[in-house]
Protein backbone atom coordinates (compact mmCIF):
# COMPACT_ATOMS: atom_id res chain seq x y z
CA UNK A 1 0.00 0.00 0.00
CA UNK A 2 1.21 3.55 -0.60
CA UNK A 3 2.81 5.22 2.44
CA UNK A 4 2.79 8.98 2.83
CA UNK A 5 6.24 10.52 3.25
CA UNK A 6 5.07 14.14 3.27
CA UNK A 7 1.54 14.89 4.39
CA UNK A 8 -0.45 18.02 3.52
CA UNK A 9 -0.37 20.63 6.28
CA UNK A 10 -3.18 22.51 7.96
CA UNK A 11 -3.51 25.98 6.46
CA UNK A 12 -4.98 29.36 7.32
CA UNK A 13 -5.49 31.39 4.15
CA UNK A 14 -6.87 34.88 3.54
CA UNK A 15 -10.10 34.96 1.56
CA UNK A 16 -9.29 35.56 -2.10
CA UNK A 17 -5.78 34.06 -1.95
CA UNK A 18 -4.81 30.77 -3.58
CA UNK A 19 -3.44 27.78 -1.69
CA UNK A 20 -1.84 24.40 -2.38
CA UNK A 21 -1.84 21.15 -0.45
CA UNK A 22 1.27 19.10 -1.21
CA UNK A 23 2.11 15.51 -0.34
CA UNK A 24 4.30 12.67 -1.48
CA UNK A 25 4.24 8.93 -0.96
CA UNK A 26 6.19 5.73 -1.44
CA UNK A 27 4.50 3.10 -3.56
CA UNK A 28 4.19 1.70 -7.03
CA UNK A 29 4.10 4.02 -10.02
CA UNK A 30 0.50 3.10 -10.85
CA UNK A 31 -0.83 4.61 -7.61
CA UNK A 32 -4.06 6.57 -8.02
CA UNK A 33 -4.86 9.64 -5.92
CA UNK A 34 -8.20 11.22 -5.04
CA UNK A 35 -8.98 14.31 -2.99
CA UNK A 36 -12.17 14.90 -1.06
CA UNK A 37 -13.57 17.64 1.13
CA UNK A 38 -16.05 16.99 3.91
CA UNK A 39 -16.66 13.49 2.52
CA UNK A 40 -17.26 14.52 -1.12
CA UNK A 41 -14.78 13.79 -3.89
CA UNK A 42 -13.26 16.90 -5.44
CA UNK A 43 -13.55 16.93 -9.20
CA UNK A 44 -10.99 19.21 -10.83
CA UNK A 45 -12.41 22.41 -12.33
CA UNK A 46 -11.40 26.06 -12.72
CA UNK A 47 -11.44 26.49 -8.92
CA UNK A 48 -9.63 23.28 -7.85
CA UNK A 49 -6.86 21.57 -9.76
CA UNK A 50 -5.19 18.29 -8.83
CA UNK A 51 -1.79 17.31 -10.20
CA UNK A 52 0.45 14.28 -9.77
CA UNK A 53 4.09 13.97 -10.79
CA UNK A 54 5.54 10.54 -10.05
CA UNK A 55 5.03 10.15 -6.29
CA UNK A 56 4.33 13.82 -5.56
CA UNK A 57 0.95 15.40 -5.82
CA UNK A 58 -0.80 18.64 -5.02
CA UNK A 59 -4.23 20.15 -4.87
CA UNK A 60 -4.42 23.83 -5.83
CA UNK A 61 -7.41 25.92 -4.82
CA UNK A 62 -7.65 29.29 -6.53
CA UNK A 63 -9.11 32.37 -4.85
CA UNK A 64 -10.47 30.69 -1.75
CA UNK A 65 -13.89 31.60 -0.39
CA UNK A 66 -15.34 30.81 3.06
CA UNK A 67 -17.08 27.73 1.61
CA UNK A 68 -13.66 26.20 0.86
CA UNK A 69 -12.92 25.84 4.58
CA UNK A 70 -13.09 22.30 5.90
CA UNK A 71 -11.37 18.94 6.17
CA UNK A 72 -9.53 17.73 3.06
CA UNK A 73 -8.62 14.06 2.63
CA UNK A 74 -6.06 12.72 0.20
CA UNK A 75 -6.36 9.03 -0.59
CA UNK A 76 -3.67 7.10 -2.44
CA UNK A 77 -4.37 3.56 -3.58
CA UNK A 78 -2.84 0.85 -5.76
CA UNK A 79 -3.06 -2.91 -6.21
CA UNK A 80 -1.46 -3.44 -2.76
CA UNK A 81 -3.89 -1.31 -0.73
CA UNK A 82 -4.72 2.23 0.19
CA UNK A 83 -3.65 4.94 2.57
CA UNK A 84 -5.09 8.34 3.37
CA UNK A 85 -4.21 11.53 5.19
CA UNK A 86 -6.13 14.66 5.99
CA UNK A 87 -5.64 18.31 6.79
CA UNK A 88 -7.82 21.32 7.48
CA UNK A 89 -8.21 24.55 5.58
CA UNK A 90 -9.36 27.62 7.47
CA UNK A 91 -10.26 30.85 5.71
CA UNK A 92 -9.64 34.26 7.24
CA UNK A 93 -12.52 36.31 5.90
CA UNK A 94 -11.71 39.77 4.61
CA UNK A 95 -13.96 42.45 6.03
CA UNK A 96 -15.70 44.08 3.13
CA UNK A 97 -15.65 47.85 3.02
CA UNK A 98 -19.02 49.53 2.85
CA UNK A 99 -19.35 53.17 1.76
CA UNK A 100 -21.11 55.56 4.14
CA UNK A 101 -24.88 55.73 3.76
CA UNK A 102 -27.70 57.45 5.61
CA UNK A 103 -30.26 55.22 7.28
CA UNK A 104 -32.14 58.28 8.56
CA UNK A 105 -31.46 61.80 7.34
CA UNK A 106 -31.93 65.04 9.28
CA UNK A 107 -35.44 66.44 8.92
CA UNK A 108 -36.46 70.02 8.28
CA UNK A 109 -37.35 71.40 11.69
CA UNK A 110 -39.28 74.56 12.63
CA UNK A 111 -38.82 76.02 16.08
CA UNK A 112 -39.64 79.33 17.68
CA UNK A 113 -36.79 81.77 18.05
CA UNK A 114 -34.75 81.04 21.17
CA UNK A 115 -35.89 77.39 21.42
CA UNK A 116 -33.58 74.43 20.92
CA UNK A 117 -33.55 72.74 17.51
CA UNK A 118 -32.50 69.07 17.53
CA UNK A 119 -31.29 67.35 14.38
CA UNK A 120 -30.32 63.70 14.15
CA UNK A 121 -29.23 61.17 11.59
CA UNK A 122 -28.16 57.54 11.46
CA UNK A 123 -25.31 56.42 9.23
CA UNK A 124 -23.76 53.07 8.41
CA UNK A 125 -20.53 52.05 6.72
CA UNK A 126 -17.42 49.99 7.25
CA UNK A 127 -15.19 51.11 8.64
CA UNK A 128 -17.63 53.22 10.67
CA UNK A 129 -17.72 56.67 9.03
CA UNK A 130 -16.82 59.91 10.80
CA UNK A 131 -19.83 62.22 10.99
CA UNK A 132 -19.72 65.98 11.17
CA UNK A 133 -22.32 68.73 10.92
CA UNK A 134 -22.09 71.85 8.75
CA UNK A 135 -23.99 75.13 8.75
CA UNK A 136 -23.57 77.57 5.86
CA UNK A 137 -20.55 75.58 4.64
CA UNK A 138 -18.71 75.65 7.99
CA UNK A 139 -18.14 72.60 10.18
CA UNK A 140 -19.86 72.96 13.54
CA UNK A 141 -17.90 72.38 16.73
CA UNK A 142 -19.17 71.87 20.27
CA UNK A 143 -19.61 75.28 21.86
CA UNK A 144 -22.16 77.18 23.95
CA UNK A 145 -24.41 77.59 20.90
CA UNK A 146 -24.05 74.10 19.35
CA UNK A 147 -23.81 70.63 20.86
CA UNK A 148 -22.53 68.14 18.33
Amino acid sequence: APQFIIKPRRQLVDEGDSTKFKASFEGSSNTQVTWSKDGKEILPDDHCKAAINKNRFKLTIGKVVPGDAGAYVCEAYNEFGESDTFCNLSIREIEKSLPPDFITKPKLTKVTEGADAIFSCTVVGFPLPNVYWERNGKILQDCTKYQV
